[in-house]
């Protein structure tokens, strides 16, 4: 008996309550945002379904489909998402979303990929069979076969387009206020960006046997004096720009690869 039957219900489910009525409807290939709606990254050819409890959309890129879901931010939310995908016919997922950079050679705009992730949240304990066991700074490790084709793709398009396409360490924090105060610990962990809901993500894909990479844009670097409080609307609207020019194409390559 499984753990959800030993309380009432199945597994699928849990997943119909976290993604709606759409179980049937998700495809092989999955993107994921926290909170990008997906005209924002070039996705013209789209068809909503569903709004409730999280916003998804089944896409269509050259000749093939894929889904597109907003989960909402926060670890939480997009661990539960990832992990009721185990129930669709979804084998891969590609997260994209913001970070924040933690290095003087990061620039708003910049493009990077995580090569590993620490686990900077509480819920990834969740995840674990053992909840007793403290995991926080502990290094997750993406599956480099889907990740090394998707940094194939992002440095072509990047290299075209003149923009700077990094890959290095990130770290998952799940608090906008207080992550202020151990910036110089992340740093001296090697970590040179930091978001809120990789480390999950990545976590609960391994957890139900899926491949999934992930990309990340620049939104704003501490370290050179321009946080999320401060940014100037120019440089927002330049991320933003950059955003519209590198996801569509990626998307589409992902898509169709």
């Amino acid at each position: 008996m499984s753990a959800f039957e030993r309380y009432g219900f199945t597994e699928k489910q849990i997943s119909h309550f976290v993604l709606g009525n759409v179980l049937s409807d998700i495809q092989e290939k999955v993107v994921l945002a926290p909170c990008w709606l997906p005209e924002t990254v070039g996705v013209s050819d789209r068809e909503w379904i569903s709004s409730e409890p999280v916003g998804v959309w089944n896409c269509k890129a050259g000749d093939k489909y894929f889904t597109f879901i907003i989960t909402g931010v926060g670890a939480g939310i997009c661990s539960d998402v990832v992990l009721s995908l185990k129930t669709t016919a979804c084998k891969e997922i590609l997260f994209i979303g913001s970070a924040g950079a933690l290095s003087e050679n990061i620039k708003i705009g910049d493009i990077f990929l995580p090569k590993s992730i620490f686990c900077g949240d509480g819920l990834c304990r969740y995840l674990q069979e053992n909840i007793f066991e403290d995991i926080f700074g502990r290094e997750i490790f993406l599956n480099m076969d889907i990740q090394n084709r998707i940094r194939t793709i992002a440095e072509d398009i990047c290299v075209r387009q003149g923009i700077v396409c990094h890959v290095g360490k990130s770290i998952s924090v799940e608090t906008i206020y207080s992550q202020y105060r151990h910036i110089d610990t992340f740093l001296k962990m090697g970590c040179e960006c930091l978001e809120m809901e990789g480390a999950a993500v990545v976590m609960s894909a391994q957890m139900i046997g899926r491949s999934c990479a992930a990309v990340f844009c620049i939104s704003d670097n501490s370290i050179c004096g321009q946080s999320l409080i401060n940014i100037p609307e120019e440089l927002i609207n330049y991320r933003k720009s950059i955003r519209g020019k590198i996801f569509p194409e990626l998307l589409n390559a992902y898509v169709n690869i």
